[in-house]
């Protein structure tokens, strides 16, 4: 098995105790287990200064991940976890926009953030 530069950020951020389709330690949601084996095969070492924050951001999954966080927030009791986004349902916003969203209310600094973008195939 080939693995490339986006594989082993998965690996890593999975190591940390990620969820594989993104989002913070404490996301749980699966909608398909297509993620690599190579997490099983690191060695990661933690540093005594532990970051305040955390997030693994996919951009294949962002969909996936937005539609947990409507759900999320459709459940009773808590503060909205959209909040943590800019207040706005990630799905009302241009794939930009949620982005943006997400890099200007989401990641607040002292934290480990790691993003994925996978290459984009088109047939012209």
């Amino acid at each position: 098995m080939e693995w490339g530069k986006s594989t082993l950020m998965e690996a890593i951020a999975i190591g940390l105790g990620f969820n594989p389709e993104g989002g913070t330690i404490n996301f749980n949601f699966s909608t398909a287990a297509t993620h690599s084996d190579l997490h099983q095969y690191l060695r990661l070492s933690r540093s005594v200064n532990k970051p305040m924050d955390g997030f693994f951001f996919r951009a294949e999954s962002c969909y996936n991940l937005a539609t947990n966080i409507d759900a999320m927030d459709r459940e009773v009791g808590g503060r909205r976890n959209i909040d943590s986004y800019g207040g706005k349902s990630l799905h009302q916003q241009s794939h930009g926009e949620s982005f943006f969203a997400a890099f200007l209310h989401r990641f607040n600094g002292n934290g480990l953030y790691i993003m994925v973008k996978k290459p984009i195939i088109t047939c012209l």
